[in-house]
């Protein structure tokens, strides 16, 4: 049995969320930094 690494299927999930944003002109509103690493994504930290 393969057990996926948790800081990858993180990764992978805010890579979609990143890549639907990005394809509907849309933003991003969460207090995970991990967005940062995603070039053209407009995200917002709604807790600052």
């Amino acid at each position: 049995m393969i057990i996926p690494d948790a800081n990858l299927l993180t990764y992978a999930y805010d890579a979609l969320i990143a890549v639907h944003a990005r394809e509907h002109s849309a933003t991003i509103y969460s207090n995970d930094r991990d967005f940062d690493r995603f070039n053209g994504i407009k995200w917002i930290n709604p807790l600052q």
